[in-house]
């Protein structure tokens, strides 16, 4: 048929279809039903396998946590209940339970503390998959004293100590006048100031300028807050580590992770980078010299990784630190002889200061020992109920006479090992004098702690995170008497990592301190 007959008749002459979906013809259909059946059947073997022939098929636990990580993830997601589902294991199971295809989970806590200790235990490499390429999420042992031997001088000495005694100063300082100028009118939302401070002290030790958050007044503040925290990045942590194929597309396409609850950091950590290796003047060297991301750069020769690290250590920091404040500020409200206490340790060491009634200017202040009692014991009680140590070794593991296979992961839970009655008597009781030199018990619960981590794993920020919760702490308890709105149903505002439904601020009225 010509042009000038499709023209005409207004049809086009279709040719044979050379092959059609039919069952009469097996061109598609058999070998697509064969893909489909041997797919299942592959997956039901492994399901098999995993709950009755895997190397901690022998554990004790449900059969579904055996056959898939996505247990996990329902009673993240669905259920919403994954820590007291976990507690409720225990009670069913004993002090071992399967909580995963290759996990098995402890609350011997005495067991877990001998064991993590060892120096040759690899991480799990399924549970830190998210940070796999970071310090915190470095599997093998050897690579990690590589990269923290790189890493530790920049939260260490004379680079934290100027830090110390300039920004960090500046900033408590700010945080003190600010929260002054709200004392006596009205309910003061701490949840929103304390975390634009967290947020400064980390962006401005990282890049030697303070992100501005603190600067904030009314929605604008408000506004930042929900930007910059919405509520599910612990959520976000659970289905990065059950879900392999979410971090495979993120490593393919590295600015997915600007649509998540993590971008603002990610954006700010890429802008502190801009300058890295294009050869600038002198006097640009000279002023990045306090940015410790281009020093990070500089240290792992690396932009792209550089950038991954700061964002962690920005994310993970200000969220640490609000959790830590926040608790602070709830335990010192809830108990006035502890804060007697310290303000006469306070009151007396103002006393022979060169600064005054500005005690968080005086170095001496982290020497003190009932504030840094206080600090301890809420560091315990803060310490997250989302977050667990999977180890693996690379031989066997005996647990009372129950063989752990090779490269099983052997974990535990910080909260619950922080709360438990055989180490910390009392457990759930806010008592800062068991930290005490006069307690005998005290260098044991020193060496026992393991929210900063646990044998040669410990947090490059721990160092900088005692400085400003000591320094933030004191300012604010020697200037300023508050009391705490507690909302209906108790102080939720304690759940401080943002999560599904959960998002409770602090909230109290604040006055100036009466003599």
């Amino acid at each position: 048929m010509t042009t000038a007959q499709i023209l005409q008749t207004g049809s086009v002459p279709l040719s044979p279809v050379p092959w059609r979906i039919s069952p009469l013809d097996g061109t598609i259909f058999w070998p697509a039903l064969y893909v489909a059946v041997s797919t299942l059947v592959a997956a039901a073997a492994l399901v098999v396998w995993r709950i009755y022939a895997s190397p901690a098929s022998n554990i004790p636990g449900p059969a579904m946590a055996g056959a898939t990580a996505w247990y996990e993830l329902y009673h993240w997601l669905v259920k919403d209940d994954w820590y007291e589902h976990l507690q409720a294991l225990h009670d069913r199971y004993g002090p071992v339970v399967r909580v995963g295809p290759n996990e098995v989970h402890f609350v011997d806590h005495q067991f877990c503390l001998r064991l993590h200790n060892r120096a040759d235990l690899l991480k799990c490499p399924t549970y830190y998959r998210p940070i796999r390429h970071l310090l915190g999420g470095i599997t093998d042992p050897q690579r990690y004293r590589q990269r923290k031997a790189l890493m530790k001088p920049l939260f260490r000495g004379e680079t934290l100590s100027v830090y110390a005694s300039g920004t960090m100063n500046n900033l408590v300082e700010a945080l003190q006048v600010r929260l002054l100028s709200g004392a006596g009118r009205g309910p003061t939302n701490l949840t929103h100031l304390l975390w634009a401070f967290s947020a400064d002290i980390m962006t401005s030790y990282i890049s030697g300028e303070a992100v501005g958050l603190g600067k904030l007044e009314g929605q604008a503040l408000v506004a930042a807050h929900e930007a910059t925290r919405p509520y599910g990045i612990v959520h976000l942590a659970a289905i990065a580590h059950s879900v392999p194929l979410l971090m495979q597309a993120v490593d393919a396409f590295p600015a997915l992770k600007r649509l998540t609850v993590i971008g603002w950091a990610d954006k700010l950590a890429s802008t502190y980078l801009t300058s890295w290796g294009k050869g600038e003047s002198k006097e640009k060297n000279q002023a990045s010299r306090n940015n410790l991301g281009i020093q990070l750069a500089d240290r792992l020769k690396d932009k792209y990784l550089a950038h991954e690290e700061m964002t962690d250590i920005i994310l993970a920091g200000a969220e640490g630190l609000l959790s830590n404040l926040i608790f602070l500020i709830h335990h010192m409200a809830q108990s006035p002889r502890t804060m007697d206490s310290l303000r006469a340790e306070l009151d007396h060491f103002s006393q022979n200061s060169c600064h005054g009634r500005q005690v968080w200017k005086d170095s001496g202040l982290l020497q003190l020992e009932y504030l840094d009692a206080v600090v301890r014991e809420t560091t315990r009680l803060s310490a997250p109920w989302w977050h667990r140590l999977p180890r693996q070794s690379s031989t066997p593991v005996t647990y009372k006479g129950q063989i752990i296979p090779a490269k099983v992961s052997m974990s535990f839970t910080l909260r619950m090992l922080e709360r438990d009655p055989t180490i910390f008597p009392d457990p759930e009781m806010f008592i800062p004098e068991r930290w005490l030199h006069s307690n005998p018990d005290a260098r044991r619960l020193k060496a026992t702690s393991v929210t900063f981590g646990v044998g040669n794993r410990i947090c490059l920020g721990y160092d900088l995170s005692q400085q400003v919760l000591k320094k933030a702490l004191a300012c604010i308890v020697q200037e300023l008497d508050f009391t705490i709105c507690v909302p209906e149903g108790g102080p939720g505002y304690l759940g401080t990592y943002p999560t599904r439904n959960k998002a409770v601020s602090l909230v109290a009225e604040l006055r100036p301190r009466s003599v």
